[in-house]
C-alpha cells in the first residue's frame, strides 16, 4: 500500500474517533490491521485535544511473530513507549489541527515499516 492511501486511512479513522459520537464518552477507538498480524490503534472521545495511540507489543503475538530488540528500538526511537510483559507500546499524541492529524498517520506508517507490514488489511472503527 502506498503511503499516501495508508496516511488517508488513518486520517480518516482518526477523525471518525475525534468527531464523531456523544460529548463526555470516553472510549470511540480505531484499529488498523497491518496486514498480516499487527495493529496499530487510536482512542479518544469526541472533541478530545490528544488521542491515545497502542501499537501490538510481544505480548499479544506468538513468538514467531515476536518483533526483533532492533525493531523495539526503532519504534522507541519513534516516540513509542518500551512494551513490558503484556503492555503494548503507547504514546499520546495532539490531533487537535490537520497538521496534527497528518503527523500522527506519517508516524503510524513509519510504526507500520518498522513491523514490516505497510499495508493495512482492515479498519475496525468503534463509535460510543
Amino acid at each position: 500500500m502506498n503511503k499516501e492511501r495508508f496516511t488517508d486511512l488513518v486520517i480518516n479513522g482518526l477523525e471518525r474517533v475525534i468527531f464523531e459520537g456523544e460529548y463526555g464518552l470516553p472510549q470511540n477507538y480505531v484499529i488498523f490491521e497491518l496486514h498480516p498480524k499487527y495493529f496499530l490503534q487510536i482512542a479518544a472521545g469526541r472533541g478530545d485535544l490528544k488521542v491515545h495511540c497502542e501499537a501490538v507489543g510481544n505480548g499479544f503475538l506468538i513468538p514467531n511473530e515476536f518483533i526483533e530488540e532492533n525493531q523495539i528500538e526503532s519504534l522507541v526511537q519513534l516516540g513509542w513507549s518500551e512494551a513490558v510483559g503484556e503492555e503494548n507500546h503507547v504514546l499520546e499524541l495532539p490531533c487537535e489541527s490537520i497538521e496534527n492529524r497528518r503527523n500522527l498517520a506519517e508516524l503510524f506508517y513509519a510504526t507500520a515499516e518498522v513491523y514490516g507490514a505497510n499495508t493495512i488489511a482492515n479498519v475496525q472503527v468503534h463509535i460510543g
